[in-house]
């Protein structure tokens, strides 16, 4: 009968037997701790202009303005009516679309547009960049729209009672907008309804008009916006709105002129908008 001899190889380590093929146990004979520090500073910056309803889609608009520091407004729209016409009857003229561009940002911080105008609903953007948890308002005030182009020694036709009006808005965060079941509005407030002659919610005027604040301390780190229009939507192509492609319109932000305005034709009429930006802690 032949024999099966069944070999069993030892290795010797520190004067101790081990089978070979078996684990050595690792024994812990010591641990310490290190710490990761940062420190981090109010962002005194600018820009940080982002398409409403998304996180980070950075965009160029063609007209607007907007302010520095830790907390900004990265954007305040103009409101365009174009040519409309003399009416012996009240009209409500719709506010002209924004258009912007998105762009991109290569490793040296070059900005890039993309060469293709899309169009946009007006809106007013807040960054804040403080690291303080504080709280904000957004106000605007504006003249009487008052007859352009007038020489020094004439005086200028002045238009008393219209009014730049907003029927409805849309507020976003890009923070609470990406979390789901988020409520904006425990953060955000926007336009609060007047009592006016038409249907819209509020209008511009000499008064102070509150059109965006965060009604508690939750935006820090964020950006918010308030569109004016109700059904904005971050995915819609809004240059598609009209077939006419240089006057697509926005009948949420209207010009409003009441019956007994006289305007001058052929003449160009403007007024000033002061937006503020106030911050408490």
């Amino acid at each position: 009968m032949k024999k099966t001899v069944a070999t069993v190889a030892l290795l010797t380590i520190g004067g101790a037997t081990i089978l070979a093929g078996q684990s050595a146990q690792a024994t812990e004979v010591g641990s310490t701790t290190t710490n990761g520090t940062v420190l981090f500073t109010e962002n005194d910056g600018v820009g940080g202009l982002i398409k409403p309803g998304t996180e980070n889609t950075t965009i160029k608009l063609e007209e607007g303005a907007s302010t520095k520091g830790s907390l900004r407004l990265t954007n305040v729209p103009h409101f365009r009516f174009g040519s409309v016409k003399v009416s012996a009857q009240a009209q409500n003229y719709p506010s002209l679309l924004t258009s912007y561009q998105t762009t991109t940002t290569d490793a040296d911080g070059v900005v890039t547009p993309s060469g293709t105008d899309v169009k946009i609903p007006q809106f007013v953007q807040v960054a804040d960049e403080r690291g303080k948890n504080g709280i904000f308002k957004v106000t605007a005030t504006a003249t009487n729209f008052t007859e352009q182009g007038v020489a020094e020694e004439d005086t200028a036709d002045v238009l008393e009672n219209t009014r730049i009006q907003f029927y409805s808005q849309k507020l976003t965060n890009n923070v609470l907008d990406k979390t789901s079941g988020s409520d904006i509005t425990t953060i955000l407030s926007g336009i609060q309804n007047k009592s006016l002659t038409t249907t819209a919610k509020a209008e511009l005027n000499s008064t102070p008009l509150t059109v965006l604040s965060t009604t508690t301390k939750g935006a820090n780190a964020s950006i918010s916006s308030v569109v004016f229009d109700g059904s904005y939507d971050k995915d819609k192509d809004y240059s598609t709105i009209k077939d006419d492609v240089e006057n697509k319109e926005n009948d949420q932000v209207k010009l409003h002129v009441p019956t007994g305005e006289s305007p001058k034709s052929n003449v160009t009429y403007s007024s000033t908008i002061t937006w503020s930006l106030t911050d408490a802690l």
